[in-house]
């Protein structure tokens, strides 16, 4: 319900026609009524990406909150967003290269490290800090 209270029609409102809504506010009607069906499974491709950062985590906690109990497969370039999600998997060219916690995947200096530190420390990869 928070994620829609302030549209008028509430999770009636449309996303197509009608109200004349961001492409953000378009994408939180869509996630809040995926969550309100109450499904056990729930595949989220980059559901925050037209977000503004207060946004996309105000939606990431509504999130955290709504998969308890639940399998969630969330797909995303953004590394942040992933962060506290039990178990990442890291593809490339179609293939895994790596999975495990955040944590885990920090540890090792593989492609999820180098492409943390490109995202989230705006280092080249092998860069140190400074």
């Amino acid at each position: 319900d928070e994620m829609v209270e302030n549209f008028p029609l509430g999770f009636e409102t449309p996303v197509i026609g009608g109200l004349d809504l961001s492409l953000g506010e378009k994408q939180r009607i869509s996630l809040a009524r995926c969550i309100a069906r109450d499904p056990r499974l729930l595949l989220l491709d980059e559901p925050i990406s037209l977000l503004d950062p207060a946004s996309g985590q105000s939606i990431l906690d509504v999130i955290e909150r709504s998969v308890e109990g639940r399998t969630a497969v969330f797909i995303s370039h953004d590394l942040l967003s992933l962060r506290d999600v039990d178990k990442i998997i890291v593809l490339k060219d179609g293939v895994v290269t790596e999975e495990g916690t955040h944590d885990q995947l920090m540890e090792r200096e593989g492609l999820f490290r180098d492409l943390w530190d490109m995202q989230v420390n705006r280092r080249k990869p092998g860069e140190e800090l400074p």
